[in-house]
């Protein structure tokens, strides 16, 4: 059996196992997320299988922690995500 962190995962990881600069760009994302909002678990009320099932089935995204400069540091992700 493979264990991996499902909600650090980007969702063609979560469906397809495939592994890129893009899911590693969204893993970061992820990591840099749990860092603004002072160490919370992403996705923190939901369990492993409600995230992936959100994610995938519902294009869910997290809202953005309330603290301003994380738009500065996140929007490269987004440039990049959006180039590949």
């Amino acid at each position: 059996m493979l264990i991996v962190p499902i909600k650090w995962l980007a969702p063609e990881t979560m469906q397809n196992r495939i592994y890129s600069i893009k899911s590693d760009v969204w893993s970061y994302g992820i990591m840099v997320w749990e860092i603004y909002s002072e160490g919370c678990e992403p996705y923190p009320s939901l369990s492993n299988v409600q995230t992936r099932a959100k994610i995938i089935v519902q294009d869910y995204r997290m809202d953005m922690p309330q603290v301003f400069c994380i738009h500065n540091d996140l929007q490269p992700c987004a440039s990049i995500l959006d180039y590949y």
